[in-house]
């Protein structure tokens, strides 16, 4: 089969590898479509350390069963891979609170393991949800990143008839403004640098707003109803921090997914005196796994025209700078596995 690996900052290359053989309670699958992430771009540029030199990446996976196991599904499967392996056994596992088990995994972040990027993919049984034949290849990829907007809207506790502000119109920030709205929010705003990803926005159902008109004195301006209930980074750099904060009203609550930078700086007498709160929220749970997919396949939201370009083998290494570098606006890229000769 091939790999794309990636052999340090800016520097990938296909390489051909032995077919996987899958171990016992695995499921070997036909990479189908592979959602390019963001945080796979910033670790090609080197700008985390979270994805080493001889990685080989991609997590937002769908593909087609090509072998089975006992209890898994028929040969021939639309699938989508649940990334995260937890171990279930650890007290967050037992709580359901999986993203937070100590002992996790994630395939196509840690080198160990083979991430979707390639012809062949080995996967335990149970981290596979069956999707309708019916739906798209990129549809069924984009259950992961649905999957991690769900988990912070429900960590900001987004309720029926609230405002939400969300920063970034990337594919998390897309993800958590869909689930925003069917969850009930009565407004979103998204704030999004790129022309493009306003638009996608703006299609979507928010009101899109250039970062330059969010402050402290034009949070009320943005939305013409007041300040915030909630909010949602998902960019994770000191701006939109900063942003999230001075948009929301006292006692809100902040939720950050996006990883931008290790480090960020905010005004904390903007946080202390307003009792406002900030809470972390990283991948999801199974149960917000499965929710997402259940969306999706029974068509309760649809992402599909947000797949805006197609990556294969053959223009991977200068697609995927391309992507990294942001001279390609899209809103979703994913990788597409040509069939080998």
């Amino acid at each position: 089969m091939r790999a794309l690996v990636m052999d340090g900052p800016r520097m990938l290359h296909v390489e051909e590898r032995p077919d996987p053989e899958p171990g016992p309670g695995q499921v070997r699958i036909q990479v189908e479509a592979v959602g390019i992430c963001g945080s796979d771009l910033h670790g090609l540029l080197g700008e985390t350390g979270r994805r080493l030199p001889g990685t080989v990446m991609g997590h937002e996976i769908a593909g087609i069963v090509e072998r089975s196991c006992e209890g898994g599904p028929d040969v021939g499967s639309r699938v989508a891979v649940l990334p995260v392996l937890s171990c279930g056994r650890c007290p967050p596992c037992l709580r359901g609170w999986t993203s937070q088990c100590p002992h996790a995994r994630v395939i196509g972040v840690d080198r160990e393991l083979v991430g979707g990027y390639a012809d062949l993919l080995c996967v335990p049984v149970e981290n596979l949800v069956e999707m309708p034949a019916r739906l798209s290849a990129e549809t069924v990829a984009l259950v992961e990143p649905l999957a991690v907007g769900m988990h912070a809207v429900r960590a900001a506790g987004v309720q029926p008839g609230e405002r939400v502000f969300i920063a970034g119109a990337g594919m998390i920030g897309v993800a958590a403004l869909v689930v925003a709205l069917r969850d009930g929010a009565s407004e979103v705003v998204v704030s999004e640098l790129q022309a493009g990803r306003r638009a996608t926005a703006a299609a979507l159902g928010a009101t899109a707003v250039e970062p330059a008109a969010v402050g402290a004195d034009q949070a009320v301006y943005v939305s013409g109803s007041g300040l915030f209930d909630k909010a949602i980074d998902a960019v994770g750099i000191s701006a939109t921090l900063r942003a999230c904060v001075a948009a929301t009203a006292p006692g809100a609550t902040v939720a950050v997914v996006g990883m931008g930078s290790p480090h960020v700086e905010l005004d904390l007498f903007a946080l202390v005196r307003a009792e406002r709160r900030i809470v972390g929220s990283y991948t999801y749970t199974v149960a917000h796994f499965q929710e997402a997919a259940r969306w999706l396949a029974q068509g309760e939201v649809s992402l599909e025209k947000l797949a805006t370009r197609r990556v294969s083998f053959g223009d991977a290494p200068g697609a995927f700078l391309e992507l990294a570098s942001g001279l390609d606006p899209a809103t979703k890229a994913f990788f597409v596995p040509e069939r080998a000769a």
